[in-house]
């Protein structure tokens, strides 16, 4: 097993795609492919080209086949490990961290039970560890294709194609996101907020926000989660500190200045906004 039979078989789901849904429900996976079988680097573009296809490219359209017949996969994600190998490639694990030992011993676990040691060392086992991520690959491509024959009974046809349809039109792009988070900060006081780091984050729940919620409310729903979690994120903090106030206010004393910090606090945020606003102004 190779690249280019994976390479294949995910042009040939592709196309039965294309046919139902439009040509970009499954997107060309544009990362440089593994030039040989048998050698480290290659195994690491391997890996690589299976997390987009699993995670950035394919997420959707194979997160709506495998509840298809007769993939019907209901379990866990798809191939676990390729998530773990692509953090061990591609990140520095920080010993310390629980979640990176974890990581780090899954992906040990993998090797060990492909190639017979946990850390790959010549070209044979490279070349084991490169063929299973192929054969693993293959095996839900040609799954998902499979799935795809659900598309051609009559009496699912438009409803299981509007499924994915909306499925699709939902999922987001990760930087749609940045510009509600943005104005999230400003409208909390809040300043200096990465947007980008932030939004890292909290993806997957939002994504699971715009997807859930009907059309007329999918925009105040989506504010309403990305508000409570920056508010999460700031415990509740007020937006502005102790010399803001004092200074906003012209009070000289102590006492004067934590009073209404106190009663800021007792607001809703939209409220303390408004006050603060109405003292800068």
């Amino acid at each position: 097993m190779n690249y280019g039979e994976v390479s294949t078989a995910y042009g040939q789901l592709r196309r039965r795609l294309a046919v139902y849904v439009g040509q970009d429900s499954l997107p060309n996976i544009t990362i440089d492919p593994p030039k040989g079988t048998s050698d480290e680097l290659s195994f690491l573009r391997m890996v690589a080209w299976s997390y987009v296809l699993l995670y950035e490219a394919g997420r959707v359209p194979l997160g709506y086949l495998r509840q298809l017949p007769p993939w019907n996969q209901h379990t866990s994600a798809l191939l676990p490990h390729v998530r773990a190998l692509r953090t061990w490639t591609s990140h520095n694990l920080a010993l310390e961290k629980e979640a990176d030992i974890a990581t780090l011993r899954e992906a040990i676990a993998w090797f060990s039970k492909t190639c017979g040691v946990g850390t790959p060392a010549s070209l044979s086992h490279w070349q084991q560890c490169f063929t299973s991520l192929c054969v693993d690959l293959v095996g839900v491509l040609s799954a998902a294709i499979r799935a795809c024959d659900a598309f051609e009974q009559p009496d699912d046809h438009d409803r299981l194609v509007d499924g994915l349809r909306r499925r699709l039109d939902r999922d987001w792009p990760a930087y749609r996101f940045d510009s509600v988070v943005d104005q999230t900060a400003i409208r909390l006081g809040y300043r200096g907020i990465d947007s980008v780091r932030f939004r890292t984050r909290h993806l997957d729940a939002w994504r699971k926000v715009v997807a859930g919620s009907v059309e007329d409310d999918l925009e105040r729903n989506l504010k309403l989660r990305i508000e409570a979690d920056m508010l999460a994120m700031m415990s509740s903090a007020l937006p502005l500190t102790y010399e803001e106030l004092a200074e906003l206010t012209g009070a000289t004393e102590k006492e004067s200045v934590i009073a209404m910090l106190l009663s800021l606090r007792a607001v809703p945020p939209e409220v303390r906004k408004a006050v603060t606003a109405n003292l800068a102004g």
